[in-house]
């Protein structure tokens, strides 16, 4: 039984290659990414002056540097993550440090696979 389970997740993770452009691990990565990188927003600009420990934003800082670190990250996502770490590090700008993520999220979609291709060659 365990090695139907097997068979049947290996033949799904084909698939999905097959149905996507991209890996289903690099998208989840991005996403990752994008999730880390939008909490550490959220630490240097709280919504209120002091709400969130120096702690807290160090260890979210720490968690976007290492997801924007993975193996496996599709190369824009990378870079578009690193220039946003950049901004928000500076703490300066909190509205460039919007649009900085904002670029992250577009690489994150410009990655995904046009959600799934329904070409009849992938339909069984």
């Amino acid at each position: 039984m365990k090695a139907m389970v097997l068979l049947c997740t290996l033949q799904t993770c084909q698939r999905l290659r097959t149905l996507t452009k991209g890996g289903p691990q690099g998208e989840a990565a991005a996403q990752t990414v994008l999730h880390a990188i939008a909490l550490y927003q959220a630490a240097v600009f709280p919504l209120r002056p002091g709400g969130v420990r120096e702690e807290e934003r160090d260890l979210r800082r720490l968690v976007a540097y290492r997801s924007a670190a993975r193996e496996g990250l599709p190369q824009p996502v990378r870079v578009a993550a690193a220039e946003a770490l950049g901004v928000i590090d500076q703490g300066r700008d909190a509205q460039r440090a919007q649009a900085a993520v904002w670029t992250v999220n577009e690489a994150v979609r410009d990655c995904r696979p046009g959600f799934i291709s329904l070409h009849d060659d992938h339909i069984s």
